[in-house]
This record gives C-alpha cells, structure tokens and sequence, in this order.
C-alpha cells in the first residue's frame, strides 16, 4: 500500500538465505508467501511465480489444507495479471475453492472467487464474471475488509462494463471502491479507479475526459 517495495524485497531476501531457513517449514512458507507478493506488487511476475510454487510445494509437503489452499490462490495471480496462461490461473482457483469451502474459509472464498472472476473476464466469459463477482460482493459486504470488497467491487464493474452496463451499474461500483481506496491512500487502488472511470468516459464519447483520467492514473 505505502510503495516501500524494495526495501520490503531486500529484506525477504535476507530472510530467505537465512543458513537454517528450512529447518522452520512453516515460517519459511509465510517468508516465500511474502516475497511473492512483494515481487507481484513490483510487477515481476516470474520471481512472484518461483515464491508462490516454492511455497505451495512446501505446503504440500507439510500437509496442511489450509496452508495449501491459501498457496494455490497465489499461484493463480502472476500468469492471470499479466495473461501469460489464464486456464493455467483458473485452475489453480478451482482446486482452492473447493478446499475452502469445506474449511468454512469465509475470507478465503472471498479472495478465490474474486480470482476466479478475474480468470472468467480475461477469458472474456463476462457473464460468468459477473454472476461470480456478485457472489464475491455479497460475501465481502458481510465482512470487514474494505480492501478485499474495494477489489471485488472493481472486477464487478469491468465486467458490467463489457456487458454494456457502464453507466447503470459499473459507475456506482468504482465510486464505492474508490471512497475505500481514498479513505486509507491505497495508491494502486485510486490508480487503476482512476483508470475505471476513463472507461466510463470513452463510452460517455467524452474523450478529453479519458484521456485526462488515464494521464491522472499514470502520473
């Protein structure tokens, strides 16, 4: 949220060189979790993906459901974010979700079926987003976790978006998200709303608009 990602990197490093890391499996798990999402934020897919697999093998091997569950949801994020291998993503969230249920995992759920839409609108299965989303939503409004629901309102509107519903459905949910993001400066989120509403713009036919709101978003 705050941006300090390569101090954060530099860090993760030095704990997970540590000369008896791997006689702590589980915190060596936690570290490599970490350096996942570190490396994601920093948009290195690659490095994300080698911690995310790392850590899902050792959960494996712990055997812990919960732990591997939790791993599987990472490694669906790298290969869908930059559309390397989307089924790839999706079936990573598919073997989760189930686990998650069965844990009675509420945030879990929440997070996988924000991912499995994800998957869905990269495939441009946008009905099949939606009616996921709307799922994710719901969940997410009876817990509190403005940043999982601020996400989940996000996804839902790009797909009302692809589904024609920009306006009427999409716009309200990006406002809400962004009152969010705004209330706790979570400077990606306010980004990528800002890139929202240009979309908004674009099918307003108000080009001038867009284009200010994708300069605001990138500066």
């Amino acid at each position: 949220m705050r941006g300090m990602l390569q101090e954060g990197a530099e860090w993760l490093e030095r704990i997970l060189t540590l000369p008896d890391a791997a006689a702590y499996p589980r915190e060596l798990a936690k570290a490599l979790e970490a350096g996942g999402g570190v490396a994601y934020w920093r948009a290195e897919m690659p490095t994300a993906m080698k911690y995310y697999e790392a850590c899902l093998e050792l959960c494996r091997s712990i055997g812990d459901r919960a732990a591997i569950a939790n791993a599987l949801y990472n490694v669906g994020f790298p290969t869908l974010i930059n559309r390397s291998d989307v089924h790839r993503s999706r079936a990573a969230f598919e073997e989760c979700l189930p686990i998650a249920r069965d844990l009675g995992d509420k945030d879990l759920i929440a997070r996988v079926l924000w991912g499995l839409g994800n998957a869905h609108y990269y495939a441009s299965e946008n009905e099949a987003a939606r009616d996921v989303l709307l799922e994710d939503v719901a969940i997410f409004r009876t817990m509190d976790d403005p940043f999982g629901l601020s996400w989940a309102l996000h996804t839902l509107g790009l797909a009302y978006h692809r589904l024609g519903a920009t306006r009427s459905h999409a716009v309200p949910l990006w406002r809400e998200a962004l009152a969010h993001f705004a209330a706790v400066g979570d400077v990606s989120g306010i980004t990528i709303l800002l890139g929202d509403f240009g979309l908004d713009a674009v099918s307003d036919g108000d080009m001038l608009r867009a284009v200010r709101l994708k300069v605001a978003s990138e500066r």
